[in-house]
């Protein structure tokens, strides 16, 4: 193409067209994203979706993207703790991430969520892009400018451990939630983030609603909202006391 001394051509609409019934064809209706496992964000093909949409009103197109942006902020692939994105999921359902961080994967997906909050005016898709910038100023930004390109995947599993082991930074179980945030908090957060009493250090996913959540503990949704959050901050001070996975400075 840079050889060419024939005029630009112009892109076609049957190829755009084509491209997303290409796209249609890998989509996950029931887990949202494209393909098996592992599953990546692929900000690019969501901006594509969002566009198409903006450019011929196609809803399954809008659907896709939103159907696979919402999956993944409900996900373990999602930290529901400091924010941002893991670089992709183990799994089909986004549950289980290669805990490492990318900070491209944090430009592109804030850009993605910021468009979709624009088309839907949906808080869950405003929140996503806030949380991802917030994670992207306090943890990638470098003290003489600029940001690093990462924060790898391992880190020591606690003061006794001298080994690095993927995750460790990121998984908890419900009796650490309960001691960070009190026994009211914690067992609320717990539930509604897929932490069973007893169980094994997992990572945290969406796996109830809020609106579930307040049936199960006689609250309203704004009273649910605001122990999430005081959770999420209790949280996030507990686990500053953990060894940090290391930031890539490049």
């Amino acid at each position: 193409m840079n050889e060419s001394r024939a005029a630009p051509a112009r892109l076609q609409s049957s190829l755009l067209d084509r491209v997303l019934r290409q796209t249609a064809s890998g989509y996950d209706r029931e887990n949202g994203g494209f393909g098996g496992a592992p599953k990546f964000p692929r900000p690019v093909g969501l901006e594509f979706l969002l566009r198409t949409y903006a450019r011929k009103g196609d809803r399954a197109a809008l659907d896709m993207a939103l159907g696979t942006l919402r999956a993944m902020a409900r996900g373990g692939i999602h930290d529901h703790v400091g924010g941002g994105f893991h670089r992709y999921s183990t799994d089909v359902k986004w549950r289980i991430p290669h805990y490492e961080k990318m900070l491209y994967d944090q430009a592109q997906l804030a850009v993605v969520y910021t468009e979709a909050w624009q088309i839907t005016r949906e808080t869950v898709y405003a929140a996503a892009a806030r949380d991802t910038l917030d994670f992207t100023l306090r943890e990638l930004h470098l003290p003489a400018g600029g940001f690093g390109s990462a924060l790898d995947a391992d880190s020591r599993g606690g003061a006794a451990k001298a080994e690095a082991v993927e995750g460790a930074f990121y998984l908890w179980t419900a009796d650490e939630i309960e001691a960070a945030a009190g026994k009211a908090d914690g067992s609320l957060f717990a539930w509604i983030y897929g932490m069973e009493p007893g169980a094994k250090p997992g990572v945290l996913y969406q796996r109830r609603g809020v609106d579930e959540a307040g049936k199960h503990f006689g609250l309203d949704v704004q009273a649910v909202l605001t122990a999430v959050q005081r959770t999420r901050a209790a949280l996030l001070r507990a686990r500053d006391l953990r060894p940090r996975p290391p930031l890539d400075d490049r």
